[in-house]
């Protein structure tokens, strides 16, 4: 692995061990082992809620981490097993959005930069939202998904689908994330069209088996969140929803829709089978003012489409500037060949 490569992992894992750091600053030992574990009582208890109760993966996983801790004798056993299963969840989280950055083609550089935006907006994420261990599961399992399929490893999604499932229900697009990328081959190339249908079909009905069992197993569960009229309300005409999510997303969102011509195929594509009805059921089945529901939309699609969009719009003004006759004037530094970047070289950078 060249020097370079290895920089850009470790300031990765700095980018995570920041706003780890941050999060346990900002949510106090109170916090963790009162409120937040008080939660993580009653979902074993199977007195969560829906649709709380239903979202078991990374509550059995912080149990887990409590008996170790125990084990080892620890004297504080639910606040350091916290601790550990949030900075393995930024770690993942990190190193996979990383991974699928690259993979879409960004240079190294580039892709720094993503993570770099994307860690200031998680830490401003941090003070408005509660330390939701499933919603940094299920944007970790979809760049996983999204770096699975743009490597053709199509068949690692049924297994993804299904740990997915456990942890939470948001995660019902990634077999259809396959679908849609393969969309092409399996219209026109039979072979495959056999193998994608197999594969989606398999990982859809896996993922309802486990959604199904989990609300069987559990039982019927009081709602615990407002819904529908009182959720539009809510979420609409507070102040505070309009507030978190700018503080948390800015105006990043905007910035990619204005270069919608600038996107790969591939993340319009997503957008359209993930974004809109995202923010419908969200605005409709939750509270908005937590702004990490939208960790897994932004993180996959529209933080990358904004980085395509200034890419792309810079290459139409480079263009436009070499096309201008130049003053006999020494040029500027940012437009002297020699200080220019492309975005073909980016890409093989």
């Amino acid at each position: 692995m060249r020097l370079r490569s290895v920089i850009a992992l470790i300031l990765v894992a700095i980018f995570s061990l920041t706003l780890s750091i941050y999060e346990f600053r900002v949510w106090a030992h109170g916090d963790i082992v009162g409120l937040i574990y008080r939660q993580h009582v009653l979902l074993l208890n199977g007195e969560a809620g829906n649709p709380v109760q239903y979202r078991a993966l990374p509550e059995y996983i912080w149990d887990w981490l409590i008996r170790l801790q125990n084990w080892r004798g620890s004297g504080d056993p639910i606040y350091t097993s916290a601790e550990a299963l949030r900075y393995s969840q930024n770690l993942l989280l990190f190193f996979l959005a990383y991974a699928y950055y690259r993979k879409l083609g960004f240079s190294l550089q580039t892709a720094l930069v993503a993570m770099a935006i994307l860690t200031l907006m998680l830490t401003a994420a941090v003070p408005p939202n509660w330390l939701r261990l499933s919603s940094n599961f299920d944007a970790s399992f979809y760049l996983l998904a999204g770096w699975l399929v743009l490597s053709r490893k199509d068949w690692w999604i049924l297994p993804l689908s299904g740990i997915a499932a456990v942890n939470r229900e948001a995660s019902g697009f990634i077999p259809f994330m396959l679908l849609t990328a393969r969309w092409g081959d399996v219209v026109h190339v039979p072979a495959e069209r056999k193998r994608v249908l197999t594969i989606v079909g398999l990982s859809v009905a896996v993922w309802l088996a486990i959604y199904e069992g989990l609300r069987i197993a559990y039982g019927p569960q009081v709602l615990v969140t407002d819904v529908w009229l009182a959720a539009l309300q809510l979420n609409l005409l507070r102040e505070t929803s309009w507030m978190n999510l700018f503080s948390t997303w800015g105006y990043l969102p905007l910035v990619a829709l204005l270069g919608w011509k600038w996107w790969p195929p591939l993340l319009r594509t997503w957008f359209w089978l993930i974004v809109p009805l995202w923010i419908t059921v969200h605005t409709l089945f939750s509270l908005i003012n937590e702004s990490l529901l939208f960790t897994e939309p932004v993180s996959l699609i529209l933080l990358p489409a904004a980085i395509f969009t200034v890419i792309g719009s810079s290459s139409k003004d480079q263009a436009l500037a070499s096309s201008q006759p130049r003053a006999a004037s020494v040029a500027p530094l940012a437009q002297s060949p020699e200080y220019s970047v492309s975005p073909a070289d980016l890409a093989r950078r």
